[in-house]
């Protein structure tokens, strides 16, 4: 990951840019209050269709981030030959989009990546084996979460969106994709449904195969997420409420979140599609796995456990579609990775090849 390559870019990748995610947030139902007068909520209305079936043979893999200064051709083929150690089949590249402020709707309006090169890093991947596609993440020019995006002017916004995500859809499709996901974490405006029905419309007319939207780990509850072809989720649960868990903690609290993701998904009758998930090797990870207290000490231990919890309960189930670890800048020698997310390197990237099956 090289959100580190300045100092506003490092401490983003110690706050896992993915999002600001919020203080209101739920709890795992290991340590949350139970809900007082519970009730199902109604089962959303499929309008889009036969869901679009996801290839045989799952290929797990790594987000890899690229930000900052241009790589040459011999160096993004050293950074995947690195990743390819860990037996990670799939790469997930970071497509960036950035519009001024939270409430505008110039999406495209400022520039924070250069999509020659995403697209050069693509087609490279997939020359050296990986199946590859993107992740959508829009930012503000000041870096702001997209979970808070409200633009004053919500067409506006959903027309400069459909631009920008309907190019990301042919570009997909040109380089023979496994999938598409569409958006992920926009809490605010997954309430627009009838918009986001007209954009998966626009992304399923440039795009052959599946198409996903992902929900933030804390608000599964969007409508618009039964129109897509797999339930996708940003799972950074919370995995315990101390900063120095036990390995039976952790593995108690993914095995309860795994039966919760896939009764959601079943209540839609979609896979399951773990678009992100990760841990910074820093005490407090598990507690919240968003980002680590700022002045957290190193902990590659605790990392490595939280990467171990997640194995233990999802090795072998057949009903994900997919699952990429967030996140790899591919250098693991850089400076200033201590406390980040990036898993090689360190321990964690031993459990992250047992769950691809790769050998290191």
């Amino acid at each position: 990951m090289r959100r580190f390559l300045t100092a506003a870019l490092g401490v983003a990748l110690a706050s896992g840019l993915p999002s600001a995610r919020n203080a209101w947030a739920l709890p795992p139902a290991e340590w949350a209050p139970a809900p007082t007068a519970a009730r199902p909520a109604p089962v959303p209305v499929r309008l889009s269709g036969a869901p679009r079936p996801f290839p045989n043979g799952r290929g797990d893999g790594l987000i890899l981030v690229l930000w900052g200064d241009r790589r040459s051709v011999e160096a993004r083929r050293g950074i995947l030959s690195r990743i390819a150690r860990t037996g990670s089949r799939h790469l997930t590249l970071v497509a960036l989009g950035c519009q001024t402020s939270l409430t505008s709707s110039d999406l495209g309006a400022c520039v924070k990546q250069d999509r020659a090169e995403l697209l050069e890093t693509a087609r490279l991947a997939i020359e050296a084996g990986f199946g590859v596609s993107f992740l959508p993440i829009l930012i503000t020019d000041n870096w702001e979460w997209r979970g808070f995006f409200e633009p004053r002017d919500v067409d506006a916004w959903f027309r400069a969106f459909d631009t920008w995500v309907g190019e990301l859809a042919a570009q997909s499709e040109e380089l023979g994709a496994p999938e598409l996901v569409v958006a992920t974490e926009m809490n605010r405006l997954y309430r627009h449904v009838d918009q986001w029905r007209r954009t998966l419309a626009l992304a399923r007319s440039r795009f052959s195969g599946p198409v996903v939207i992902t929900a933030n780990w804390d608000d599964l509850n969007h409508d618009i997420l039964a129109e897509a072809d797999a339930l996708g989720v940003s799972a950074y649960f919370p995995l315990a409420s101390s900063d120095d868990p036990s390995q039976e903690e952790l593995d108690r609290a993914w095995g309860a979140l795994k039966g919760r993701l896939l009764s959601a998904a079943d209540r839609i009758q979609l896979p399951l599609h773990i678009t992100e998930v990760g841990y910074q090797s820093a005490r407090g990870a598990a507690r919240t796995p968003w980002s680590a207290p700022a002045d957290a000490a190193v902990d590659f231990d605790l990392q490595a456990r939280c990467y171990e919890a997640f194995r233990r309960a999802w090795r072998g189930e057949s009903r994900l579609a997919r699952v990429s670890f967030w996140a790899t800048g591919g250098e693991p020698d850089s400076p200033g990775l201590e406390r980040s997310f990036e898993p090689l390197g360190k321990p964690a990237e031993g459990v992250a090849a047992a769950f691809f099956g790769g050998t290191l």
